[in-house]
């Protein structure tokens, strides 16, 4: 049975200036060191490749039955059902600069149509507005994937997290309503109850809410919109990996209504129309006009202990999948 989101915090408004060019120039200078974009695969550092996704959907409860989610800050995420899994998604990707280096030999980490490339090297979280609920950003160098910075999110216990808000130009709007990332994310640890990682929203706040997350340390896609509170576990369940680091890779299609999620260069987990099931009965994943992209952790169900994530090397883009950056050799 999903649990009844709490609303409180719900409603707090990012706004973004409309990016200039000199700008745009220093975002996409600002990775110019984090490695070249690869086929699927060459990003994460360790651990065992996913085996491939089931081919229908789980169907019924959450894996244990239990399901759901609390609401997060301007937009949060519950639980949701997921249609079919995708093993025929193309996982041979060629990047559109074929991996090249620039002009002083470092490896690039985002292909010439991305619109959004960060890689923290520059200490700031410039582009970015942070939606903290109870959680902080800060740029530091504890785990980097690339360079000697990243982005660390740290949830004390009991507290909700937040995320890193893109609206506006350059990024919206989108072109025939889809959204392709890429990041390289260290989990810590990860909750036993739900949480949302990667959410597509509306621009100006409310709902429906595309979500990227988990729920009982398991890899979980969520639909949220106010009416529905949907589920999309893997099947079979996958857990969510701690202590390294992984490349996940998204797609939110809102002229399909489709969600994708790519580990490690392999796909594990596609939605296309309706998920596995939801709080009352099934009902459609209808995307909203997405106008916000939000990265970061947001502990629908409030978590006793501290939890800690990094991101680095974020890519988002509105043409392809992006691929993986090239393995890092100081990763740490």
């Amino acid at each position: 049975m999903i649990a009844t989101r709490s609303l409180a915090a719900e409603w707090q408004l990012v706004f973004l200036s409309a990016l200039t060019p000199a700008l745009l120039v220093a975002l996409s200078a600002g990775c110019s060191g984090s490695g070249a974009v690869g086929g699927p695969g060459a990003g994460a550092t360790g651990g065992t490749t996913p085996s491939p996704p089931s081919s229908t959907a789980s169907g019924g409860a959450a894996p244990d039955g239990t399901g759901g989610a609390n609401v997060s800050p301007t937009d949060s995420g519950s639980n949701a059902g997921a249609g079919a899994n995708a093993d025929a998604a193309s996982d041979a990707l060629v990047p559109s600069d074929g991996g090249s280096n620039d002009a002083t030999g470092a490896a690039r980490s985002c292909s010439s149509p991305t619109v959004i490339c960060d890689d923290f090297e520059d200490g700031a979280l410039t582009g970015w507005t942070k939606s903290e609920s109870g959680g902080t950003f800060t740029v530091e160098g504890t785990h980097a994937y690339s360079g000697k910075s990243s982005v660390l999110l740290t949830i004390p216990g009991g507290r909700s997290g937040g995320f890193l808000v893109r609206t506006g130009a350059p990024l919206f709007p989108l072109s025939n309503n889809t959204i392709w990332g890429r990041m390289m994310i260290y989990f810590e640890g990860v909750p036993s109850g739900h949480f949302d990682t990667i959410r597509a929203a509306p621009g100006g706040g409310g709902t429906p809410w595309y979500n990227i997350g988990g729920q009982n340390k398991a890899l979980m896609f969520n639909y949220y919109s106010g009416a529905d509170d949907c589920r999309a576990p893997r099947t079979p369940n996958q857990t969510v990996a701690t202590g390294k680091w992984m490349c996940w890779e998204w797609k939110y299609d809102g002229s399909k209504n489709e969600m994708d999620l790519w580990i490690d260069g392999t796909l594990v987990r596609q939605v296309v129309g309706t998920g596995d099931a939801c709080q009352g009965a099934n009902a459609p994943w209808t995307a909203p006009s997405f106008g916000s992209i939000r990265l970061g952790q947001y502990n629908a169900q409030t978590y006793g202990s501290q939890t800690r994530l990094w991101m680095d090397d974020i890519a988002i883009t509105t043409t392809d999948r992006l691929g993986c950056p090239a393995v890092s050799a100081t990763a740490k």
